[in-house]
């Protein structure tokens, strides 16, 4: 199964588990698309978790990726320290 943004969720998820997964990346295409910058704002995004890889962040367009909610914080940290 595919979500409208051609992209399939983890591999093993239930069919529950696999709409939940087609959610998650369609909000996450729809969030990146509205693309900050072209709205003039000087804003970061950044995807990631079990479902999320590399791949999929760089197809949407986000700035960052995280494996992990620990990587996410490192990453927030970085971007912080250049305010």
């Amino acid at each position: 199964m595919t979500s409208e943004s051609g992209r399939s969720p983890a591999n093993g998820c239930s069919r529950a588990g696999s709409e939940i997964g087609d959610f998650v990346f369609d909000a996450l295409t729809l969030a990146v698309s509205a693309d900050p910058k072209a709205a003039g704002l000087d804003a970061k995004t950044f995807v990631g978790g079990a479902v999320v890889t590399q791949e999929y962040a760089d197809s949407i367009g986000a700035d960052f990726y995280a494996k992990d909610a620990m990587q996410s914080v490192r990453i927030a940290e970085r971007v912080l320290k250049k305010v």
